[in-house]
């Protein structure tokens, strides 16, 4: 039973927070100063959740791409407006706050840089609720390998069989299926519906709100 668990961590992106706007932008902006060509929205997507670096890389294997240049630029232009248009998905703030007062740990595990993403949920006036926030450099592994999420249970005092992780991404639901943990699709993110049932996460929502109805 979901109930009977002890700890929630959570994606950042597209689960907690819908930050496509800005990230699109400073993609772009960053390419642009690179003179490459602009991406469109949904190359852009297809891009959140993976590590970044192999998907960019791949993305533009065509080309002589410089990784690190990129990145300095994208960190430059979204560590400078990274809430523009970011904003938290309908009933975050409230599903968090239910689960924190029926005694659940939160924590967050994103492929965004752990300063980032703290930053962010700052800024959103949210970043209170969670024990920790980790990016792939917090642990140095990206989703979907299972090593952050083991380390971050363990880093709590918490066990594979007490947490549930919710995401909205197969990346997600696979770095979850890896090590048996169960597994929450968010419908409503960034990943495609199809992609996500292909995974067999332990269940669906279709906001956050839906997370309460499963913890019952």
């Amino acid at each position: 039973m979901i109930s009977s668990k002890k700890a929630f961590f959570f994606d950042l992106d597209g689960t907690l927070i819908d930050s496509f706007s800005d990230v699109y932008r400073c993609i772009n902006s960053a390419l642009n100063k690179m003179n490459i060509a602009t991406l469109s929205k949904q190359d852009i997507i297809a891009l959140i959740g993976p590590d970044l670096k192999k998907s960019m890389t791949t993305q533009f294997q065509s080309i002589s791409f410089d990784y690190d240049l990129f990145i300095d630029y994208y960190r430059l232009y979204y560590n400078q407006s990274n809430t523009i248009e970011t904003q938290l998905y309908d009933f975050v703030e409230e599903t968090l706050l239910s689960l924190t007062n029926n005694g659940y740990c939160l924590a967050v595990l994103t492929n965004k840089p752990e300063n980032q993403a703290v930053d962010i949920l700052e800024q959103l006036g949210v970043a209170h609720f969670f024990s920790k926030i980790a990016g792939p450099d917090t642990y140095d592994c990206p989703k979907p390998n299972p090593a952050g999420l083991i380390a971050l249970s363990r880093e709590l005092g918490f066990k594979k069989e007490d947490i549930v992780f919710v995401g909205d991404t197969p990346t997600d639901m696979m770095t979850a299926s890896q090590i048996n943990v169960i597994s929450v699709a968010a419908t409503y993110g960034y990943g495609d519906i199809s992609d996500l049932q292909a995974c067999f996460p332990d269940y669906f929502i279709d906001s956050m709100k839906a997370l309460l109805t499963i913890v019952q």
